[in-house]
């Protein structure tokens, strides 16, 4: 009797710890996470690989701006976290606004995208719109890769959503006070966005078989309020 007991025991160890190590898989597994968190400082991760993105001389050239950023938008010398400036943006109601940096990358590594954010009174319209932050891949012929395909497969995706040739993130964001989207006056909060470019790109079936360059967007819609970016960044992730 003792020893059909201790076969039990064992049995139930064994489904447990191999339940565990599903659920690490699992986490493991996922080609896009992501997070928001307020700070109130900020380092530069060591391997950094967008030049001139703690805006410590002027706004970089990689910044490419878009619809009423293209005119409103300004190095702001007297706010930031790192460097000697941020990027600062603003528009009216019913305007829309957007910024994005493209980069190559390794395709071969998993990479972490990380940026610093604050806003002040910004206004949502009611038409669903977000302040939001994307990724764009493409792959080794040049061409954007569609990520409609991975509607099919949400825990890889890390509560991101694809659609065309984007992944964002979604309207509701936990910056202390429960998941909602981002409204009105917000100190520094950290975003970093963590992609498997290998697994992306196999499961995507990007040509030649890798991805060769990145573009981190950020867009807000047919809404009002200022927006400021700093210590923008790539970084591998072992």
């Amino acid at each position: 009797m003792k020893r059909a007991t201790w076969k039990n025991t064992i049995l139930i160890m064994t489904s447990a710890v191999l339940m565990v190590l599903s659920l690490i898989s699992l986490v493991a597994a996922a080609m896009f996470e992501w997070s928001v968190k307020p700070v109130t400082s900020f380092t530069m991760p060591a391997g950094n690989t967008i030049a001139g993105s703690d805006l410590s001389g002027d706004i970089p050239r990689s910044f490419v701006f878009g619809y009423e950023w293209a005119k409103n938008r300004q190095l702001d010398n007297s706010t930031f976290l790192t460097g000697n400036g941020s990027v600062l943006m603003w528009h009216n109601d019913g305007e829309r606004g957007r910024v994005y940096i493209d980069f190559p990358v390794d395709g071969d590594k998993k990479l972490k995208f990380g940026f610093v954010v604050k806003t002040e009174d910004l206004k949502l319209a009611e038409n669903g719109s977000w302040l939001r932050w994307g990724i764009y891949i493409k792959d080794g012929l040049g061409a954007w890769v569609d990520m409609n395909a991975l509607k099919d497969k949400p825990e890889e995706l890390g509560g991101m959503l694809p659609n065309g040739i984007v992944t964002y993130t979604p309207a509701e964001v936990d910056l202390g006070d429960g998941p909602k989207p981002i409204t009105g006056t917000n100190d520094w909060f950290l975003v970093e966005i963590v992609v498997d470019l290998p697994k992306l790109a196999a499961e995507l079936q990007a040509g030649m078989g890798i991805i060769t360059s990145v573009r981190i967007d950020q867009t807000l819609y047919y809404s009002s309020g200022k927006v400021w970016v700093d210590c923008i960044y790539a970084v591998p992730v072992d």
